[in-house]
């Protein structure tokens, strides 16, 4: 979950000022996590057989903080606009993640986007295969 859908749930509720470098930030602590792992994976450390057990255990943690905050965390309101329709639940979704209730700037700027998807042809899987 933590290398496909958290970018992209990042991506949709991130101002667009914002968008890049939360991204980048996100790949950073997955980049870093992945090197504390190989360096607690020395022999030296938890590398044995007595400390797997605490290394295996060590990867829990992450995944059982993102279970709980998972319940408090609003809707993506690029999807609940764009492909739900539900605008007011964006609206709603938006002033809770901004905190402020200026968010008419962002809604035109859904807008706009979900206009280009729909200017966009849409192509079949056999159309891709062909070409």
């Amino acid at each position: 979950l933590n290398t496909s859908l958290v970018p992209m749930y990042i991506s949709e509720i991130a101002p667009l000022n914002l968008r890049g470098g939360l991204g980048t930030v996100n790949q950073l602590a997955v980049t870093v996590g992945l090197l504390t792992s190989q360096v607690l994976g020395v022999d030296y450390l938890l590398g044995t057989d007595e400390g797997w057990p605490y290394l295996l255990g060590i990867a829990v943690f992450p995944s059982i903080l993102q279970l709980i905050l998972l319940p408090i965390c609003p809707e993506s309101p690029r999807y609940l606009l764009i492909s739900k329709g539900q605008e007011q639940a964006a609206r709603e979704a938006l002033k809770r993640l901004r905190n402020t209730p200026n968010i008419e700037d962002d809604i035109e700027e859904m807008r706009a986007e979900e206009m280009a998807q729909q200017a966009e042809s849409q192509i079949t899987m056999f159309e891709l295969l062909r070409s």
